[in-house]
């Protein structure tokens, strides 16, 4: 991955794609804020309207991961529920197609695995995902596995960030049930809403020779490890997660050593993602399409703020059969 992640550079990253068979006409629109949109016919007895929000009070999602042979997307930045993807390099296209059809259960061994979705205003259920990718795993690969990545953020379980917890605790009770050979867990806690339920992965110390690499800032790669439970806790209790590093100017000669911009300026960060995403486009589609589909700044905007009716998303395996080709969908 970027030399800029703090993702273990060697990761295998495994894209997957979510499924709501018990809404109405589910799609990446169907959460908007605290607003249930769709019908959810679950069958459960429960009359609470935001029972849906909640994976424990309500059916999960299904879950397909997709084989090697589709295209596959890397992380390229983190945006809460918007994760910004990119096509995957040679190298980590290898990386998915060692494991896929490996004869050699040990080739698991030497694997860190990450499990990575696009943008999902429904929370992507990474960890859980996670541990359907174990489960489905047959134990002679299985009892190979020996690290794992997890990114911690908003949207990456359910869309309500106190619900992660429960999900963890389910994954690290896996860990060390399920996984005799297994030694490292990358925690990337980019996000301080939900750094307090990371705590549960310390159960994971319990078992002889784990450690817990934890990662609080996506600029620097900066990591914290450690190898016993209380030493990680205080850890997670004093961890800050680093916000994005801040370009002084001068202000009329004056050192500030924070920005001093004046508001009625352009905010030049959102003029280059909207040129980043203009130029993905520009690869997959050719200049010509491309002025037909420039995202405009206020889509940007809206992206910062916590939500846009104009995603971008990898593809999903339920689209295939109308596209030509891989590449940002606008939805």
């Amino acid at each position: 991955m970027s030399a800029s992640s703090p993702v273990p550079q060697d990761v295998t990253t495994i894209n997957y794609t979510l499924s709501w068979p018990h809404l109405e006409r589910p799609s990446n629109t169907t959460f908007v804020g605290a607003t249930q949109i769709d019908i959810c016919r679950c069958g459960t007895n429960n009359i609470d309207l935001g029972h849906v929000y909640t994976r424990y009070r309500c059916r999960r999602p299904d879950v397909r991961f997709a084989p090697a042979s589709e295209d596959l997307w890397v992380l390229q930045r983190p945006l809460g529920q918007i994760n910004l993807l990119r096509p995957a390099t040679e190298d980590e296209l290898q990386r998915r197609s060692e494991i896929e059809g490996a004869v050699d259960p040990e080739v698991y061994a030497s694997k860190t695995f990450l499990l990575l979705s696009g943008p999902c205003p429904r929370g992507r259920y990474q960890a859980y995902v996670t541990l359907r990718f174990l489960q489905s795993l047959h134990w002679s690969r299985r009892q190979h596995v020996e690290s794992l990545s997890l990114l911690i953020q908003p949207y990456e379980e359910d869309c309500s960030d106190d619900q992660g917890g429960r999900a963890y605790v389910d994954l690290a009770r896996y860990i060390i049930e399920e996984l005799p050979a297994f030694q490292t867990l990358y925690l990337n806690i980019w996000g301080e809403e939900t750094r307090i339920g990371s705590r549960e992965f310390a159960m994971v110390l319990w078992k002889e020779g784990v450690r817990i690499v934890v990662s609080w800032d996506w600029w620097t790669g900066e990591t914290e490890e450690y190898t016993g439970v209380e030493g990680f806790l205080k850890g997670i209790d004093n961890g800050v997660v680093k916000k994005p590093p801040v370009v002084a100017s001068e202000d009329n000669g004056e050192d500030d050593e924070v920005d001093t911009e004046d508001d009625t300026q352009p905010d030049r960060s959102k003029e280059h993602l909207a040129s980043g995403l203009i130029a993905e486009e520009q690869l997959q589609y050719g200049t010509d399409l491309v002025d037909e589909l420039q995202v405009p700044t206020s889509a940007v905007e809206s992206m910062e703020s916590g939500w846009s009716d104009a995603l971008l998303t990898p593809v999903s395996a339920e689209a295939d059969e109308r596209r030509e080709h891989g590449g940002w969908q606008i939805l």
